[in-house]
């Protein structure tokens, strides 16, 4: 009696686990063969097909013609093998509408361990997308209600004679630190106030760029130097001025930067407003130094020169090798990038990648250099890492490219995603969503740089990894330096009591290779073992 109870209550138990996820994704069965065995009342109405329309076909009546049929080839390969398939996918319903849903395919097996059908889950997140890309499309600030950069943008296509001024929050960072992100945002909304009163009589706009700067335009054709003085005038009285944020005295430090260039006026009030930054000024002003001019035009001439290299395909991928040291064989490459500039020279990215960050290329090279390494070591036996940044990571457009690459990839247990270390890591979350995310395919994820800029222990406590690139700057001279020796020596005994094995770069004679090996590395990388090259 009491397992036939059991029994009733486990069936009871189950419908509820049902019912809770036909309430809240979109679900159907297919047969062994992909044919449609059910439905639910969720993939009906999304997809616009009835029960009787959708039972007995294939969820191709669903595909849309944009996805790659590499994908579905992925798919279809890691299901079969009994491994359970995660993704994205493009959606037509019967209307001819789109949508997008992720998607977890799940194989069922029976005792024989045969599979009898496969579940899918899927979630849509068309309205996020859409969401994503209102936010984006949007003109106004949401905090301070000023007109945004995109405004701003679209304002200065039409302007003639353009006076600029950048202001910023030098000790934002501070307020936020010291206060908390309420107060911050308040001292935002009262800096925006005080600035829209001052310039109130005036022909100026104020607008409101990312995270804690401000501009200011002016449509006239005025002096420079009377349009620095009002700027000058207004950072001083904010300065001079209480701030009063609930009962918190609040100091703000204001820096600026100005021009009244009409050609890339935003770009030189950028670049004077860095100028002063660096130099440790209050303000700067374009025709104040020609060494904004000479930098300027250089940052635009390599910016021509990336937009040309993109459009003639001359963003390469070379590949060093890497030598595992115990088996003495190369077992691995890394994919550098590099440009091939209009006079065929090869250019390393230290001349070009910043450049690329400031003009928005940057996103556009990170894909190139996924799709075309991919693409090389299809057909190569050797598994290979590229570089990516924290900004890649947390680029969704970025991430969800990577995603689709992975899931049309054969073999994706032979891919390392490089994550740059030298570039901070300070959200753990988002990196560890992504490690998961690359992981659940069978990818591996190294940290490069290790032991500069950043470098900090605790990422290896708090990122699932599986290498650490100790960074060249340690090594080169290892073979005399005692210090770096030790340095070197503790990282590797530290990766190993974790798990965690090394990848040691910059060996660059048979010195320094016989001192990392004996200290225990498992891969040694340099120009003694091979230079970056088109071909492995």
């Amino acid at each position: 009696m009491t397992k036939r109870m059991d029994s009733v209550n486990s069936s009871v138990i189950a419908q509820q686990y049902k019912n809770a996820v036909d309430i809240t994704n979109i679900v159907t069965k297919t047969d062994p063969k992909g044919r449609i065995t059910y439905a639910n009342e969720k993939f009906l109405s999304i997809s616009g097909y009835s029960y009787q329309e959708l039972i007995g076909k294939s969820h191709n009546i669903v595909n849309h013609p944009d996805m790659d049929k590499k994908v579905f080839q992925n798919l279809w390969q890691t299901i079969k093998n009994k491994n359970i398939w995660k993704g994205t996918l493009k959606n037509r319903a019967k209307d001819g509408s789109t949508y997008i849903v992720t998607a977890t395919i799940i194989p069922i097996l029976d005792r024989s361990n045969k599979i009898v059908e496969y579940i899918a889950i899927r979630q849509d997140i068309s309205d996020l997308l859409k969401q994503r890309d209102i936010i984006k499309n949007q003109t106004t600030d949401y905090l301070t209600k000023l007109p945004n950069r995109e405004k701003l943008l679209t304002r200065l296509e039409s302007v003639k004679n353009p006076n600029i001024g950048i202001i910023k929050i030098s000790n934002f960072k501070e307020i936020n630190e010291l206060f908390g992100f309420e107060i911050s945002d308040q001292v935002l909304i009262d800096i925006s106030k005080k600035i829209s009163y001052f310039l109130k009589d005036s022909k100026a706009t104020v607008y409101k760029l990312p995270s804690d700067e401000f501009a200011i335009l002016l449509d006239e054709k005025i002096n420079i130097t009377l349009f620095k003085e009002l700027i000058f005038l207004l950072v001083e009285l904010i300065k001079i001025s209480e701030i009063k944020i609930y009962d918190y005295l609040v100091n703000v430090s204001l820096i600026c930067g100005i021009t009244n260039s009409k050609i890339n006026p935003l770009s030189y009030a950028n670049m004077a407003l860095q100028t002063a930054e660096q130099e440790k000024k209050r303000y700067v002003a374009f025709d104040d130094t020609l060494d904004i001019k000479d930098t300027l035009n250089k940052n635009l001439t390599w910016h021509y020169k990336i937009k040309q290299a993109i459009e003639r395909n001359k963003i390469i991928p070379y590949f060093q090798a890497i030598q595992n040291t115990s088996t003495k064989k190369i077992q691995k490459y890394e994919a550098l990038v590099r440009l091939i500039d209009e006079d065929d020279i090869v250019v390393s990215p230290n001349e070009f990648l910043n450049i690329a960050k400031k003009y928005s290329q940057y996103e556009t090279i990170t894909k190139i250099m996924i799709k075309n390494t991919f693409e090389y070591f299809k057909n190569q036996p050797y598994e290979f890492s590229i570089n990516i940044s924290i900004e890649d990571i947390l680029n969704d457009s970025t991430v969800l490219f990577i995603t689709q690459q992975i899931q049309s990839f054969e073999n994706p247990h032979r891919i390392i995603f490089e994550i740059t270390e030298s570039e901070g890591i300070e959200n753990y979350e988002e990196v560890n969503t992504f490690i998961s995310n690359v992981r659940q395919y069978g990818c591996k994820i190294a940290i490069d740089d290790f032991g500069t800029g950043y470098s900090n222990f605790e990422h290896l406590l708090k990122l699932n990894i599986d290498y650490l690139k100790i960074d060249g700057s340690l090594v080169k001279n290892i073979d005399s330096d005692n210090n770096a020796k030790l340095v070197v020596e503790t990282i590797i005994l530290f990766a190993k009591k974790l798990g965690i094995e090394t990848i040691t770069e910059y060996v660059h004679n048979e010195k320094v290779k016989k001192v990392v090996e004996a200290l225990g590395t498992n891969y040694i990388q340099g120009y003694y073992i091979g230079k970056p090259d088109m071909e492995v």
